[in-house]
């Protein structure tokens, strides 16, 4: 049914939630995973030269450090739960822009089947307003998305 799997993350508690479903998922239907983090892109218009010196100098010289860094962390990620899977059929993948932008991009990019993505199941005036990463990237993606809730979200059941 799914052959590849992307899961994005933030590193944030739900979204190794949502890389726990994923790689249990990935395990069952023996399927190929992509660990993607996606930070919103750096860029040098968004400093004023009066105010930070040669900050583009080091965004040049510190992006790369930056990837490697977010490599590490996907991999310390994904190895410090039990995936059943080997760490060589994960790959793992950094690439700055918006996020939902970058997901589905990849998505696409990669003929995934499926993503598997955290939400922190907020309902405030930004999301409404806004939409959510998660929301943009289930609304635009063209292959099936699967929301994880955080760990003791209130669901209403049964009313």
């Amino acid at each position: 049914m799914f052959h590849r799997i992307l899961i994005p993350t933030d590193y944030s508690d739900t979204s190794r939630r949502a890389l726990e479903v994923g790689l249990r998922l990935a395990k069952l239907f023996e399927a190929t995973v992509v660990c993607l983090h996606a930070p919103e892109e750096l860029t040098h218009g968004q400093f004023s030269a009066s105010h930070i010196a040669g900050v583009s100098d080091v965004i040049d010289e510190d992006e790369e450090k930056l990837r490697q860094y977010a490599r590490d962390r996907l991999t310390q990620l994904v190895t410090s739960g039990t995936p059943g899977i080997r760490l060589a059929d994960i790959a793992f993948r950094v690439a700055s822009g918006t996020p939902s932008e970058v997901i589905v991009q990849t998505a696409e990019e990669l003929a995934c089947d499926l993503i598997v993505i955290g939400t922190h199941g907020r309902s405030g005036i930004t999301d409404k307003l806004l939409g959510s990463t998660a929301d943009r990237v289930a609304r635009r993606a063209t292959c099936s998305v699967m929301t994880v809730k955080p760990e003791g979200y209130p669901y209403l059941r049964g009313a």
